[in-house]
């Protein structure tokens, strides 16, 4: 009888787990909100911005970004923000699967969007660290989550010019939480599909988020993550798969940033990346998805390619066999 493969995906879906000593000092509760939308929600709502004010945001943006922001504000694609020169109140610029945006475009940003509220999504970027404010902007904000870093229930972080933002639950969403949580779903299937659900309409945590957040260290299972991410990808650097990554992506490797995903077969058809699909999942249950990726790593002047999105998380164990048996 065949061994099942353990299935990765592309984030984490076991927690890292880095306890704390009984009576140390763990995060302060008050700052985690039950997902990075929420954080950035919350964020965008304190940073003063409503309806009438237009956010600029990338192409190829997931879902919940594009709702987070639409939740408070008007959402336009940054394309058009360019191509027709207009104005917006905020630009929101994530780091692509946690690849970091260099240090040259941030100046190109600066001053293409001097005096707006700037947000940087950093959800899935094991190299997160508060930054502080850049003159340039009218109000800086930054996030992350949890549950794409560290493989948790939910949980997001916020912070607005360089200070945690904090989350107020609602009580009615509490009362809906705990009958999903005890003997619910959510109890007896901590990742199921209601979780998507949770994450955006739901103003309260879960007992699992809690009692992870209660017993371990965000920062040092954080770094703890940035070190398993640095492993994997340095062995992707040392493959023919990093064929075709600019050299910003490879200094951000060797600067010790921390992805999560890493984007193989660049400019390969759909028929290519269909089959190694299928191959990294038959042979080693490594789930992948064709993505669009920014290769210029630049959100004024993007390039977007298809690409396979190769997860490189913690989970990923043994990625050298893989590699030897794919490329």
């Amino acid at each position: 009888m065949a061994t099942k493969l353990r299935k990765i995906n592309l984030w984490r879906t076991e927690p890292l787990n880095n306890q704390v000593d009984s009576g140390a000092n763990v995060f302060p509760l008050e700052h985690v909100f039950p997902s990075g939308r929420q954080a950035l929600g919350q964020a965008l709502f304190q940073a003063g911005l409503k309806r009438e004010n237009r956010v600029a945001f990338p192409e190829w943006s997931s879902h919940c970004v594009i709702s987070a922001i639409g939740r408070f504000c008007t959402p336009i694609p940054m394309t058009e923000v360019i191509k027709s020169n207009l104005e917006v109140d905020a630009v929101l610029v994530y780091e692509q699967s946690g690849w970091p945006i260099i240090e040259s475009v941030m100046g190109q940003l600066k001053n293409r969007f001097e005096s707006k509220v700037f947000i940087l999504d950093m959800v899935d970027s094991a190299h997160f660290k508060i930054k502080p404010k850049p003159k340039q902007f009218k109000s800086f904000i930054q996030v992350t989550s949890l549950s794409k870093l560290l493989g948790l229930t939910g949980g997001g972080l916020a912070l607005l010019n360089g200070k945690y933002l904090t989350f107020k639950s609602d009580k009615s969403a509490e009362i809906v939480m705990e009958l999903f949580c005890r003997n619910g779903p959510i109890d007896r299937q901590p990742y199921g599909p209601h979780r998507d659900m949770l994450k955006g309409g739901l103003f309260a945590r879960d007992h699992f988020l809690i009692d992870w957040l209660n017993n371990n260290g965000i920062v040092s299972a954080i770094e703890q993550e940035r070190l398993a991410r640095i492993a994997n990808l340095e062995s992707l650097l040392d493959s023919a798969l990093s064929a075709g990554w600019p050299d910003w992506m490879k200094a951000a490797v060797k600067s010790g940033a921390g992805p999560g995903i890493a984007p193989l077969f660049r400019g390969g058809s759909v028929a290519i990346l269909e089959k190694e699909k299928k191959q990294f999942r038959a042979k080693y249950g490594i789930e992948t998805a064709i993505y669009h990726f920014n290769w210029s790593g630049n959100p004024l002047a993007p390039k977007y390619e298809k690409c396979l999105a190769f997860p490189v998380h913690g989970m990923v164990e043994n990625i050298d066999d893989a590699l030897r048996s794919i490329q």
